[in-house]
């Protein structure tokens, strides 16, 4: 089973009668995704931050908290696991914070009385260069493209990187302090008169200064920005003001702009004259900004018309921002420690937050420099998903009280406690759910090459192929074994140039796209060549962004980037006709390349493969942003059912539907179908969207792509990962019908007609009277959250759904008591499913909150007694208590939870069906499994908790208690 572009989602508890309330959040997707990865050191993905060179920078630590926004950022797949040791060298004493460039890290060390710059191999952790900077005080590093800069309390000094060896270059005597900052060929840092003075890196000359700094300066993709201390009259103290430097698109320089200011700020209170101001800055889109002060409180506010939506501000909740220690960039704000060890959030707005409290912080988690990896944050020890708040680890035997830098894909690096450089990470599994991915290099065979099989995986398997009878394949090749696939394995079969869809068509879509980006990586690399040998390194940094952007093969633009260090740039007069000459190459071979995805197109129109034409014309939009995609023709590739045929756009809405709903397998049903002939879909004056998936029929009062999207390929992955859990009954395999509404009125006129009850606080239901699960989208709530709060509830309420509806044992006189079961093993599903996203899961995951919350409720004396929980039916779980008799924080989820004897129920029951199935043994597992049955076939009875395996119910609960406690820790 394999569904693309999986949303992450949440995690939700409920009340009984199948009706869902969003409570919480927890990490991943129920979509297993399985691709290859090896550790690169330049990876492809999407992440935040914001870089002058674009991609390629924003990949390396390559000066101090990360990059010229210094927002604690590395585009690097994070590390989800435990991390293990990898290498751990002893360079000697270390002199300055490890900076890193193309799989190189730079550090300056300390040799008796004078100092090295030594050059350590990222992957190895062997020093593969060194050379003398002699008697230094206070050294402090940059590197970029190649040239690592050195600032000391006499000199600037630049090193070219020149294969194993580290040439010095220019050394511009200045006497400097405070921390530097690198953009682009630009290098900032100020003299001991705090003078900021801006080096040319590449030419070796000091450019000028700018006034008295504070601090670093923040750099975005178009400018920089510094603080000035100014002391105008009339304002009765000391101010901050705010000055930019333009970056010219023509040398790619920081020109100082003199006399350009931004707005005036108060300083409400003066630091000592050693305390360096930091700036964060987020990019310019963002439209937001910080300026921070180590040991100090956020001080500084000022709004610039010049700079729309550009706000620094110094106030939140009334009080100055508590963030002292290691903060980092998160969406429009930050996160750092206060100086209790409160781990705190501050949005744009200055409003902040406590996300943990000192006293409730995971177990073992330490204070430290916060630095993130995408969308995971190290903090201190530990990792967390910033989108879930879920704690991915937290290794208490981590020797180090420094940041810990992303370093590579599914790799930190860090200096230990004892003066060693360390480099830790997780398996190749890590990368694998992390979403790299490696592209074959080299000619890849596409379905159009001739006769074989597209595997549902997306896969070509070249060569004859023939059906076998009862619907399965068997693929043969001449002078190699038959491989034998099943029916639902195989998604196109190709025979003597005629096709046979016997699956999907996204897989089809997806077999051109892995022969198509082959081809774009050769393409990709000789343009690369091309400006190599002409000596046109800005034209190579931006293939290899490009490169980066595609997700092409990892390890070779490594190896590509690494060709650059110490590279000369062309001068020379000749230089515009060189770099047109080469320009007309590129643009010849992206020609090809559009005519590729236009004659893969054209193959799958020809065969009625309309779906996956349309998904390559909008693949060649990814390889080419300025393509100009022909709307018209591919408005001719509409499905006859597709519902918005009229509209004056149409081709440009039936590739947005194409792109959410063919990953699901989905299709629309025309009107007139006769699966919707009558009832919910056809209600006088609805307008109703219905799609099917393999196993759902999704009926849709939201015309909105995304979100209809979102629910078939999350329900359909669900329902899948069901299957391959639960015996299913062939007899009933009639589609699962799921119903969404616009809005929440019309969610609850649904609910009051079915007799559900007042329910104003459910997020979803399933009504086993109609055989359907009926949802609807928040609209009070921040879009992001209201579609995972969305995506959860499917996943829940879908469990419940397949139970009643598909598994063997189903009955429609089904118990009312075993209520612990019913609501257990969705929220074991609903809680694991989820957690496949991450590297080694496998339903086997301790740390999620249902666990994580019981096993802290034991130790409390909050648990529901065993004996209760098994004999509750439905009456008595209806006058479960609702007042609080707890709150703590999650272990492994920065939450605090209010418990309730209610949503005690929730989870306990939860980690009660998570031990009989993964940790209790093969025959108890069983035996959970035949109770389902009993429950869901109504022959459960007061005896039924014997079918689980145990002499009594004490001896269950002291088992399963045990385990609570050896998952506490």
């Amino acid at each position: 089973m394999l569904l693309t572009r999986p949303p992450s989602g949440l995690s939700l508890r409920h009340s009984c009668q199948g009706v869902s309330m969003v409570l919480s959040r927890s990490l991943g997707s129920c979509v297993l995704v399985v691709v290859a990865a090896s550790l690169s050191f330049v990876s492809a993905g999407v992440g935040g931050g914001s870089s002058p060179d674009g991609d390629v920078a924003a990949q390396f630590w390559n000066q101090d908290h990360g990059s010229g926004a210094a927002d604690g950022f590395v585009d690097v797949a994070p590390v989800l696991s435990m991390p293990e040791e990898v290498w751990r060298t002893d360079i000697g004493e270390i002199l300055s914070g490890p900076v890193v460039w193309g799989g190189d890290v730079f550090c300056a060390v300390a040799k008796g009385r004078q100092a090295n710059l030594v050059r350590v191999d990222a992957e190895t952790g062997k020093v593969i260069g060194k050379t003398t900077l002699g008697k230094v005080d206070d050294p402090r590093i940059a590197v970029w493209q190649g040239i690592v800069a050195v600032c000391t309390a006499d000199y600037v000094r630049t090193y070219k990187v020149k294969g194993r060896t580290l040439r010095k270059d220019d050394t511009i005597k200045l006497q400097t302090q405070g921390p530097v900052c690198i953009a682009g060929r630009s290098l900032f840092v100020a003299d001991l008169g705090s003078r900021l003075h801006v080096i040319d890196l590449r030419d070796g000359k000091d450019t000028g200064t700018i006034g008295r700094c504070e601090g670093r300066p923040a750099v975005t993709p178009t400018l920089a920005a510094i603080f000035e201390i100014d002391k105008r009259s009339g304002y009765g103290g000391e101010f901050l003001s705010f000055r930019t430097l333009r970056r010219s698109s023509e040398d790619q320089r920081y020109k100082i702009e003199q006399h350009k200011w931004g707005g005036l700020v108060r300083r409400t209170r003066r630091g000592s004259e050693d305390e360096a101001i930091a700036v964060l800055f987020l990019e310019d889109s963002r439209g937001a900004g910080f300026y921070v002060r180590p040991r100090q409180p956020l001080e500084a506010a000022f709004s610039d018309k010049k700079l729309p939506g550009a706000v620094f501000t110094p106030y939140s909740n009334n009080k100055l921002s508590p963030i002292l220690v290691g903060p980092i960039a998160w969406e429009d704000g930050l996160i750092g420690f206060n100086s209790d060890g409160d781990l705190m959030g501050q949005d744009k707005k200055g409003v902040f937050r406590t996300v943990v409290d000192a006293d409730k912080r995971p177990k073992g988690m330490r204070v430290g420099p916060l630095t993130r990896a995408r969308n995971v944050a190290y903090a201190g020890n530990m990792a967390v998903h910033l989108e879930t708040d879920r704690v991915l680890w937290c290794a208490a035997d981590l020797d180090t009280e420094g940041p810990l830098i992303p370093l590579a894909d599914a790799r930190i690096l860090y200096v230990s406690n004892e003066g060693e450089l360390v480099c830790a990470g997780s398996s190749s599994a890590n990368l694998a759910a992390a979403g790299t991915t490696t592209i074959a290099f080299g000619a890849v065979p596409a379905p159009s090459d001739g006769d074989g099989l597209v595997l549902a995986d997306g896969t070509f398997r070249r060569g004859p192929a023939r059906a076998r009878i009862g619907g399965g394949a068997i693929f043969e090749r001449a002078g190699e074994d038959p491989e034998e696939f099943e029916r639902d394995e195989v998604s196109l079969v190709i025979r003597e140039g005629e096709v046979e869809l016997v699956g999907e068509e996204f897989p089809v879509f997806e077999a051109f796209r892995r022969s198509l980006l082959a081809e774009e990586a050769s393409f990709l690399e000789d343009c690369f060549t091309e400006y190599y040998n002409a000596h046109l390194g800005d034209e190579c940094r931006r293939i290899l962004g490009e490169y980066q952007r595609l997700g092409l093969p990892m390890e070779r633009h490594g190896e590509l980037l690494k060709k650059l260090a110490g590279r000369s740039e062309n001068t020379a007069s000749n230089r515009g006709k060189k770099l047109a000459k080469v320009r007309r190459i590129e643009d010849e071979g992206r020609a090809r390349i559009a005519s590729l995805y236009h004659g893969a197109a054209a193959w799958c129109v020809e065969r009625n493969l309309r779906g996956a034409a349309t998904l390559l014309e909008d693949a060649l939009a990814v390889f080419d942003p300025d393509a100009e995609l022909d709307f018209e023709r591919i408005a001719t590739w509409m499905p006859d059912a597709f519902p918005f045929r009229n509209a004056p756009d149409a081709g440009k809405l039936w590739l947005r539907w194409a792109h959410e709903i063919l990953p699901a397998g989905a299709h629309f049903v025309p009107r007139d179908d006769e699966s919707i002939a009558e009832g919910w879909a056809q209600e006088a004056g609805k307008e109703t969207l219905a799609l099917r998936t393999r196993n759902l029929l999704f009926l849709s009062r939201s015309t909105d792509p995304e979100v209809v999207g979102l629910c078939l390929r999350s329900g359909e992955g669900a329902v899948r990962m069901l299957g391959t859990l639960f015996p299913e009954s062939e007899a009933f395999k009639a589609p699962m019908e799921v119903r969404l509404h616009p809005d929440h009125e019309s969610f609850l006129a649904e609910l009051k007609a079915a007799g559900a009850g007042q329910l104003e606080w459910a997020a979803g239901y399933f009504n086993p009277a109609a055989k359907a699960s009926t949802f609807y989208l928040p609209d009070d709530k921040d879009r992001g959250d209201a579609l995972q709060d969305l995506r959860s509830t499917l996943d829940h309420e879908l469990t419940h759904q397949f139970l009643a509806e598909r598994a063997v044992f189903r009955s429609s006189g089904a118990s009312r008591s075993g209520v612990w079961a019913v609501e257990g093993i969705a929220r074991f599903f609903e809680e694991q499913a989820v957690e496949l996203g991450r590297a080694d899961r496998s339903l086997d995951d301790e740390t999620v909150p249902s666990i994580d919350a019981s096993s802290q409720l034991l130790e409390a004396d909050k648990l529901i007694p065993l004996e209760r929980l098994l004999l509750m039916n439905k009456r008595a779980f209806s006058k479960l208590g609702d007042v609080e008799i707890a709150r703590f924080s999650l272990r492994y989820t920065l939450q605090t939870r209010v418990y309730t004897e209610r949503s005690v129920f929730y989870d306990e029951s939860g980690a009660l069906v998570f031990f009989l199935l993964q940790r209790a043994g093969r025959q108890v597992r069983q035996g959970m499994l035949d109770y389902l049955k009993a429950v869901y076939s109504g022959e459960w009875d007061s005896k039924s908790w014997e079918l689980l395996g145990f002499d009594s119910i004490d001896t269950l609960e002291e088992a399963f208690h045990a385990f609570l406690q050896e998952a506490g820790g």
